[in-house]
């Protein structure tokens, strides 16, 4: 009798232990799903927020080469076209060779524009020039020559536009064969609205040398 009760209370003993085990390994499940789906939820989270940035970052200028000498077209620009007027230094035309280049400074431009990254307003003039390279190999604008813009004596701050039509300034690095003509651009913020914009062109690294002139006014 006493045996059979000792057997009796052995096998409750160990229904109970396996009852508990059981309802471990459930909470353990329970806990790893749990897991699961907070990780899930935070990699959700991420992408979300990952998204977001994505959508609000604003478009940067370009700095991509390919075809943009194709994208340059003054008639396009929206902007207000500015009037020759006479240049600071009198003795220079505005068509030359410099560089075994012929360099014309062309049109120019005043347009309103809002920079892509920081949200500035402001007044920018497009200049147009246009380049052939009578090199033997084939050049860049921006290889062979340099370019002053000044107001007043004052340099002006060349800035990279986006998004507005008809301008690419990145096509004064364009890769140019020997004997074809482009048309470039360069951009300025403007210092003032009323002071007219003086253009200078010369080889690279040498401003005493060659170099061709013109003028725009703004008033």
């Amino acid at each position: 009798m006493k045996r059979a009760i000792s057997l009796f209370l052995a096998a409750l003993t160990a229904v109970s232990m396996t009852a508990a085990c059981g309802n471990k390994t459930n909470s353990d499940d329970k806990s790893e799903n749990k897991t699961g789906v907070t990780s899930t939820e935070a990699v959700d989270n991420e992408n979300g927020t990952e998204t977001t940035e994505q959508t609000e970052t604003a478009e940067q200028p370009s700095l991509n080469v390919d075809g943009a000498a194709d994208e340059v077209d003054m008639g396009k620009v929206d902007g207000t076209k500015l009037d020759d007027t006479a240049a600071e230094d009198s003795s220079l035309e505005a068509k030359g060779d410099i560089a075994n280049c012929e360099v014309t400074i062309d049109d120019a431009k005043l347009i309103d524009y809002t920079d892509t990254i920081s949200g500035e307003q402001m007044k920018v003039v497009v200049v147009s020039f246009k380049f052939k390279n009578n090199n033997s190999t084939a050049q860049s604008f921006d290889g062979l020559l340099s370019v002053e813009a000044t107001q007043g004596g004052s340099n002006l701050r060349q800035t990279l536009v986006a998004g507005v039509e008809g301008v690419n300034a990145n096509s004064a690095i364009s890769s140019v064969e020997s004997n074809d003509t482009i048309t470039v651009q360069k951009t300025y913020k403007l210092n003032d609205e009323t002071t007219d914009i003086n253009i200078t062109v010369y080889k690279y690294g040498e401003s005493s040398g060659a170099s061709v002139s013109k003028a725009f006014k703004l008033s």
